[in-house]
């Protein structure tokens, strides 16, 4: 079954006269006669019944009718919102960021493209870095940020942006806060929170075990605004990313001069794949910023 068929039954139904119904379609009526003929030897019976000048719709012309109205209006919706969206370059840009990106970091390019297509509408979608992956595998986002070091299907792209240490955030009336430099040894016996997805999650408890470094308890929150809060409220010492910016008053970082704790944030999008113009430019703006000072 095909559109120009349904638009001629409908027409004819409209008009009940082939030859009108011809004229209207820019069509010859032969033409307009063979499509209605093979919409019905499709759908299994006569559409039309002719008695001399008059036409009328049969019972399975007039069953089809609403149906076929209504495929036909979808269709002709859809792909005017397709011409739109060409013309217009509106629609979606999907991004994917693992939890422990800070988004800070990419609005200087966002708010370019923002302003080059102004009716563009971003979708920031957040998961661990493997949840990431595999929704850009599966088409569901564009483009990613991640800080993985697992290098997944072959087909995915990995361009570094930059490479950064891992920092303690700290209450300032903590009386820790005030030290000119912060080492490992001062996490003993401190109570200490750390993001379940972020990557220093496993490596910083080995890391102190490696050292001989007993705590007091180790905290586990699941989002940053969460992680920020118990900081505000002196619950702890956290392990940030040096890149984030910590929104709540009252919480500095301080370098942790003997950890060694580093990540590399990458920007992903899968090879071969043709990009819309709004990913297009988000990959080329990010893979031209000078990162050298990446704090959000």
């Amino acid at each position: 079954m095909e559109m120009h068929q349904i638009r001629y039954f409908l027409m004819v139904s409209k008009t009940l006269n082939f030859t009108r119904a011809a004229e209207q379609c820019h069509v010859a009526q032969p033409s307009l006669t063979r499509a209605i003929k093979k919409l019905e030897d499709e759908l299994g019976g006569e559409l039309f019944r002719r008695e001399g000048r008059r036409t009328h719709l049969t019972d399975l012309g007039n069953a089809m009718l609403p149906l076929l109205t209504q495929s036909y209006e979808f269709a002709k919706a859809a792909k005017e919102q397709a011409e739109s969206h060409g013309k217009s370059e509106t629609g979606q840009l999907r991004l994917g960021l693992a939890e422990g990106v800070d988004i800070r970091i990419l609005m200087p390019a966002m708010n370019e493209i923002g302003r080059t297509l102004p009716e563009l509408e971003f979708q920031v979608i957040r998961g661990t870095a493997s949840d990431i992956e595999r929704s850009l595998e599966d088409g569901q986002i564009e483009v990613a940020i991640t800080a993985s070091e697992a290098q997944g299907w072959e087909r995915i792209n990995h361009w570094l942006l930059f490479s950064e240490e891992f920092h303690v955030a700290i209450n300032s009336d903590h009386r820790l806060a005030s030290k000119s430099e912060f080492k490992l040894n001062d996490f003993s016996d401190q109570s200490v929170l750390k993001c379940k997805y972020c990557e220093y999650s496993k490596a910083f408890p080995m890391l102190l075990n490696d050292q001989d470094i007993s705590t007091g308890a180790i905290h586990e929150v699941t989002s940053v605004p969460d992680l920020e809060i118990m900081l505000a409220a002196n619950f702890g010492l956290g392990i940030v990313p040096e890149s984030m910016e910590l929104g709540e008053t009252g919480v500095v970082k301080l370098p942790i001069e003997d950890a060694g704790l580093k990540r590399s944030l990458e920007l992903l999008a899968v090879a071969g794949r043709q990009y819309s113009r709004p990913a297009a430019l988000l990959i080329g703006l990010l893979r031209a910023t000078d990162w050298s000072s990446p704090e959000a």
